[in-house]
């Protein structure tokens, strides 16, 4: 399912405010010049970004925004390492018919993150299945997939406003054997900064509901707003609660729609260029431009909705849990 009609005419409004501040953004990063793209963010941002680059990671932030395509040959394998964590999300509604496909990833030992407009309702977590595993291996063989269930009873909550979704996830696959710490965590920062305008944009998920792929360069952040953030990068359906990391891998923004691309009359354009039709499917939309929520401000009404004792025994304690793992 994709976004609500209304949360698509919310993020098309946010695309049509900042239109000339987007195009004077890429405009600058045309030239690639450091100097004057980093004119384009607030020193605040620039300095929060400063603080969560590690001395010994040979990472420049110059390089980070004009793309310095020489990174450590350990990229390769920290990029696989917290794929793991990235699963496909098959909800099912409560008569067990497939409804809409997902991405989504942990975030804690027991918590997974998607999109609101994914797990609209606790009841539909009931029996959505979470498949691990859904990819092919180096020799191009698909991996024995694991299958996990929600556990929203321990904890569940979900917002419109930043279109996000935080559930627990059952300890045991269905095979009772496979333990969902098999799979890791992806660490969330609580801090702000983990994305400037001109760093690159790298999506790991189901598009398509398909086996897991990466959408890694070419995909520059473009604009920076209080609560999202654009950035040009190839996703379909499917995509929807995917990590968008930087190049550190870390998740700055939890991707949840894109804008189709349109011609001069305004027609939505298929990926052939051709004009779309909705009998082609929405498989075949070209986007222009995708959105995502910034971490942390997801991380900011977390610990508000808990300030305000929103939750209450086991899942105030897994709430918590999650939030000193973010603020460590």
């Amino acid at each position: 399912m994709p976004l609500t009609q209304t949360a698509f005419e919310q993020m098309h409004e946010r695309f049509k405010e900042r239109k000339q501040v987007r195009s004077k953004n890429i405009s600058v990063l045309s030239t690639n010049n450091p100097e004057n793209i980093l004119k384009l963010e607030t020193e605040k941002r620039i300095a929060a970004r400063k603080s969560l680059i590690s001395d010994d990671e040979n990472i420049t932030l110059e390089g980070l925004i004009t793309g310095n395509d020489a990174l450590s040959i350990n990229y390769l394998p920290r990029g696989q390492q917290v794929s793991k964590s990235v699963c496909r999300i098959e909800v099912k509604n409560e008569q067990g018919r497939t409804i809409q496909f997902a991405t989504g990833f942990l975030v804690s030992p027991k918590l997974l993150i998607t999109n609101e407009h994914v797990l609209l309702l606790k009841e539909n977590c009931v029996k959505t299945n979470i498949q691990f595993n859904y990819e092919e291996d180096e020799n191009f063989i698909p991996r024995a997939d694991k299958i996990f269930l929600l556990d929203p009873e321990s904890f569940f909550y979900n917002t419109h406003n930043l279109d996000f979704a935080l559930v627990a996830v059952k300890q045991i696959a269905s095979d009772n054997q496979t333990p969902l710490s098999d799979f890791g965590y992806i660490k969330l920062i609580g801090k702000p900064g983990k994305g400037l305008i001109g760093e690159y944009a790298t999506l790991i998920h189901h598009p398509n509901k398909e086996r897991k792929q990466i959408s890694i360069r070419e995909n520059r952040i473009v604009d920076t707003l209080d609560n999202f953030i654009h950035y040009k990068t190839d996703s379909l359906g499917g995509s929807s609660g995917a990590p968008v990391f930087n190049d550190n891998w870390e998740v700055f923004a939890l991707h949840h729609g894109g804008i189709p691309k349109r011609d001069e009359k305004q027609r939505i354009l298929a990926i052939d260029n051709t004009v779309w039709d909705p009998s082609m499917g929405e498989d075949k939309k070209q986007y222009d431009f995708n959105e995502g929520i910034r971490i942390s401000k997801i991380i900011d009404d977390l610990e508000t909705m808990n300030k305000m004792n929103k939750f209450q025994g086991e899942s105030k304690e897994v709430l918590e849990d999650f939030l000193n793992l973010s603020n460590n």
